[in-house]
């Protein structure tokens, strides 16, 4: 059986690591599905009122924690999602905006990880998939319904056990590292006095 991401992980190591979560942070699941998506989120969003939404995914490849600066309207998938979908050059929301910039600062949030003793910089793209498309969906309906809410992509390695079975030669970050990193960033969030790009 294949392991699961550690985007996918990460959320269950909190249970007994109650510190690591600011009061008032909800942890949830997004679904694998490119239709699926935009529904989901944006009930969460209205679900939990939610002032920030910081979104979390692996990014295998990545030796470093990387915050996205910006997402574009693009679905372009090399790998099908999982529910089989391959999407190919489609908008994920028609004649909306080409691209959004986020809404909190990567620079800063990277510069906080790093001050912690944790590999992180900003990126300058999210892909064309999954990750790209939740975060743009995010910052659309902060743009067209929740104008006080930002948001944030955080990209994550693998974990060493996922080299083991299916990545060989590919960076990994350990799961008490990668914990730090999201409360680290929390943190920084809630103190951050102005949103920039």
């Amino acid at each position: 059986m294949r392991p699961r991401s550690s985007s996918s992980r990460l959320p269950r190591t909190y249970r007994g690591h109650a510190r690591h979560l600011a009061i008032g942070c909800a942890a949830r699941f997004l679904p694998g599905d490119t239709n699926r998506l935009a529904s989901t989120l944006c009930g969460l969003i209205d679900e939990h009122q939610a002032d920030v939404c910081l979104l979390v995914g692996q990014a295998p490849g990545r030796s470093m924690v990387t915050f996205e600066r910006l997402a574009t309207n693009l679905r372009d998938f090399m790998v099908p999602d999982r529910a089989g979908n391959l999407e190919a050059g489609t908008a994920i929301v028609p004649t909306a905006p080409a691209a959004y910039f986020s809404t909190l600062d990567a620079l800063r949030l990277a510069q906080g990880l790093t001050t912690a003793g944790i590999p992180a910089a900003p990126s300058n793209h999210a892909g064309n998939h999954l990750c790209n498309q939740s975060l743009y969906l995010a910052l659309h309906y902060a743009a067209t319904a929740r104008p006080e809410m930002r948001a944030k992509f955080m990209h994550i390695p693998i974990l060493p056990v996922q080299v083991e079975s299916r990545w060989s030669d590919v960076p990994t970050m350990s799961l008490t590292m990668l914990r730090e990193a999201v409360a680290v960033t929390i943190q920084a969030v809630l103190a951050c006095a102005a949103p920039a790009p």
